[in-house]
């Protein structure tokens, strides 16, 4: 009986572990895509500035 819990516990802290790992995994790639959103964001907006001062210089 106890040799049963025992391999029971065993395969659960298997799948846990694995559990662990791919939330591990997917935090990472969570992480990489905001860093990138963020860059994304601050070229949009220097682009949007560049913008603003060309109309500022057309305007009579």
């Amino acid at each position: 009986m106890r040799r049963g819990y025992d391999e029971a516990t065993v395969q659960r802290d298997m799948r846990l572990n694995k559990l662990a790992k791919t939330a591990t995994d997917a935090a990472v790639k969570v992480e990489g895509a905001a860093g990138k959103a963020t860059e994304a964001a601050e070229v949009a907006s220097k682009a949007a500035d560049k913008v603003n001062e060309a109309v500022e210089r057309q305007a009579p």
